[in-house]
């Protein structure tokens, strides 16, 4: 069997292949590390827009409340 048939694994091809190994890890890295921080910026911001919703929402009915609570004891007073 011929040896010329095996590619030949010279120290340039090892080196070649070793940095293009490393370049994809840290661009496999990067995209990850990417991914999770606007993750994590993505879920921040909707829970901020929800706290304040909320806030919004129970400021608003805790005034209907006592609007409804006031107009009962008025009531309950004149009769």
């Amino acid at each position: 069997m011929s040896h010329k048939l095996l590619p030949t694994l010279n120290l340039r091809f090892l080196i070649l292949l070793l940095v293009l190994l490393a370049s994809i890890g840290t661009l496999v890295s990067s995209f990850y590390a990417t991914y999770q921080v606007q993750k994590e910026q993505l879920i921040n911001y909707t829970l901020h827009s929800n706290y304040a919703y909320a806030n919004k929402l129970a400021s608003a009915t805790d005034s209907f409340l006592e609007h409804l609570q006031g107009a009962f004891s008025s009531a309950l007073a004149t009769s």
